[in-house]
């Protein structure tokens, strides 16, 4: 995996046996992981919340971003059946799983969500009238690359989370794959 404090750090050390005094170096060393370096498939999104009165799904040109760059795609509204208007909002999320070899995996592993943003208020969703929202998340300069090591993997997501204005109907949120490198 590429380097990053959240998965993977990556050092060499030599050692040179001799007669006399024998010599030891170590130092650090950067893994860049870039766009070449991968063989990506499309993942469906995965519904997180609500029980899919409306559709959400994300949609991108690519799934493949360099951390800083921005996100652009939209998200595409489909409800199933005449509902009230809703708010949309979508943000960047990274998730670390923990699998290690020899014992029972961590419950959480931990991760980082960014600032959600407001792509709109009021939309109307009515039965067979999908609605389309353009959004442009920009992705921190310091973004840990998607990777897998031995004990524990990252991976990133976009979510949309879109609420009905009658509190009744509840929340829908949808995950979207997306992959992270760190190569320029």
């Amino acid at each position: 995996p590429g380097s990053s404090d959240a998965l993977a750090r990556w050092s060499a050390r030599v050692t040179i046996q001799r007669g006399g005094r024998d010599v030891d170096a170590r130092a650090d060393f950067t893994v860049l992981i870039g766009t070449d370096d991968l063989q990506v498939t499309d993942a469906p999104p995965l519904r997180t919340g609500g029980d899919g009165d409306t559709e959400l799904d994300i949609v991108m040109s690519s799934l493949v971003f360099r951390a800083g760059e921005t996100v652009s795609g939209s998200v595409v509204l489909t409800p199933r059946k005449d509902m009230s208007d809703a708010e949309l909002g979508i943000y960047w999320c990274w998730s670390r799983s923990s699998h290690p070899l020899k014992r029972t995996p961590a419950a959480g592993g931990g991760g980082k969500s960014g600032q959600t943003i407001k792509l709109g208020k009021g939309i109307p969703l009515r039965a067979g009238a999908p609605v389309t929202v353009p959004f442009a998340v920009p992705l921190p300069p310091d973004a840990p690359p998607t990777g897998e090591a031995v004990h524990s993997s990252l991976t990133w997501f976009l979510e949309a989370s879109m609420m009905y204005s009658k509190w009744t109907q509840g929340i829908e949120k949808v995950r979207r794959p997306i992959v992270v490198v760190n190569a320029p």
